[in-house]
């Protein structure tokens, strides 16, 4: 089945205070981390607002497109739907740009389960859902479409009118997700860039396969677009 890849990547990053996607984890820009998990997908598309778009690294095969003007600053549904246009597919497997711990292996598994009888399979983490860690049929382009014209903006709200298939993962850490610096830093520290004690940065990047422990809530409990 022809799938394609999003990461978004576009969103303010108001609460961190600076360009999150380009944040490093473990030497790595954490939107390149989310295009490593969807490598083998087929194309990926990561969609940036104005300003980041140039600023994204191109050392992978990626294509770099910004939210349609219509629906510019509308949130991660005007990123899916930019993307969906941007690319043609069966399938749409999407990522968020803050979740530094999602694995290929994740993402295979949500691709094993896509079922034209569903329209999104998502992610839930130990009962939490993750609404930006999912793989959408290309059937709900039209529905974006139509909750962007209305204002319905929420992941929630699109949700309402689809059918879901939800996979159940065991451990909630793995998409522990950096919304400030504080999270930024916790995360650093469990990847071994910054020295427990004194909050420094240390020489080397070990690419970890996740967090030891984690204290944030999921991928995108805490979205206000959910």
């Amino acid at each position: 089945m022809n799938t394609a890849g999003i990461v978004l990547a576009g969103g303010k990053s108001s609460r961190f205070g600076g360009e999150k996607s380009l944040a490093k984890i473990g030497g790595i820009e954490m939107v390149a981390r989310s295009v490593d998990a969807l490598a083998g997908t087929g194309a990926i598309i990561v969609v940036a607002r104005p300003g980041l778009a140039e600023k994204i690294p191109r050392n992978r095969p990626i294509e770099v497109i910004c939210d349609l003007p219509r629906y510019r600053g509308k949130g991660p549904l005007a990123g899916i739907y930019s993307a969906m246009l941007a690319v043609d597919a069966q399938w749409y497997a999407v990522l968020p740009c803050d979740t530094p711990w999602i694995r290929k292996r994740t993402v295979a598994r949500l691709l094993q389960e896509r079922d034209p009888a569903y329209d999104a399979i998502v992610a839930r983490a130990e009962g939490r859902i993750q609404p930006l860690v999912a793989v959408f049929h290309s059937r709900v382009k039209e529905k974006v479409r139509e909750q962007l014209e209305t204002g319905r903006l929420s992941m929630r709200a699109l949700f309402e009118r689809c059918r879901l298939k939800f996979i159940d993962f065991a451990q909630e850490k793995a998409f522990a997700n950096i919304n400030t610096k504080e999270d930024y830093i916790l995360q650093q520290k469990e990847a071994g860039d910054v020295d427990e004690k004194t909050n420094q940065s240390v020489g080397g990047h070990p690419q970890s396969d996740g967090p030891s422990a984690c204290r944030r809530k999921g991928a995108c409990a805490d979205s206000e677009q959910f």
